[in-house]
């Protein structure tokens, strides 16, 4: 096990961190994770991810489920548009991408690097989102079809780019539904399981997984995640929001241009 390895297993109990104290960026940290410090190919990475963090994901929303700290009308609304278009994306569209993306007649890029660019793009978007809003103390009455249209937006990106949908779930629980922090953290959670669940049921083949790694980084996760959901009983929504913002911005900008100067 070389050095690049050891930090990463370090990493990998802030991806059990993010999610219990965050709601999500679980995924967010883990694709990276796998693809520059385990050479994991970003596609097969994005598979790997669902599975750890759904693991993770499953014991940080039982404390969660405990406390009633959930907002069932959003989870049932979002969530169930979400895990079909997770299936449909995973199982039909993935399997379609070209090795090859051609931008224009002479110039073609790697399907991987493009996956990538457009993770961090989707990260910075977010980013900015939860950074500037401020946290609503009561929920806002949002439509049924605001919701499924998330829900299907979310379902495309999980199947597609690999994230449990946390990163994105948030925004719209906090900033569409104006759902308090700590509920909109455990309707994530919740979502995120059903989604990994569903993403993992369409990928045909698991043969090629690494047992040993995937064992190692979903132990280190769920040590990370109970830490997490420890530390986010001593802080405050207002303050975990904002932290997930500039995580998110940090990490979307290091993985953009990671991939623009390669």
């Amino acid at each position: 096990m070389d050095d690049l390895e050891i930090v990463g297993l370090f990493l990998a109990v802030l991806i059990g961190i993010s999610l219990g104290l965050m709601g999500g960026g679980g995924s967010i940290l883990t694709v990276p994770l796998l693809v520059y410090f385990f050479h994991v190919n970003p596609f097969l990475a994005s598979t790997y991810s669902l599975l750890i963090v759904g693991v993770s994901s499953l014991l940080g929303a039982i404390p969660y489920i405990k406390n009633k700290e959930f907002y069932i009308p959003a989870i049932v609304q979002m969530g169930i548009p979400s895990v079909i278009v997770v299936y449909i994306t995973k199982y039909f569209l993935v399997p379609l991408i070209p090795d090859q993306v051609y931008v224009s007649e002479n110039y073609r890029v790697n399907s991987d690097q493009l996956l990538l660019v457009f993770f961090s793009l989707l990260l910075i978007v977010a980013a900015f989102a939860m950074i500037r809003k401020k946290e609503a103390k009561t929920h806002k009455k949002v439509s049924v079809i605001q919701l499924t249209s998330h829900g299907i937006l979310i379902g495309f990106l999980t199947g597609l780019v690999g994230v449990g949908g946390g990163f994105l779930i948030i925004p719209v629980l906090v900033l569409v539904c104006e759902i308090p922090m700590k509920k909109a953290v455990g309707s994530s959670l919740i979502i995120i399981v059903f989604n990994a669940i569903i993403g993992l049921y369409a990928v045909k083949d698991f043969a090629s997984f690494d047992q040993l790694l995937l064992l190692k980084i979903s132990v280190l996760s769920i040590l990370g995640i109970v830490i997490g959901t420890l530390l986010s009983k001593r802080i405050e929504g207002g303050k975990l929001k904002k932290g997930f913002g500039w995580f998110l911005l940090v990490m979307g900008l290091a993985i953009l241009f990671k991939e623009i100067l390669s």
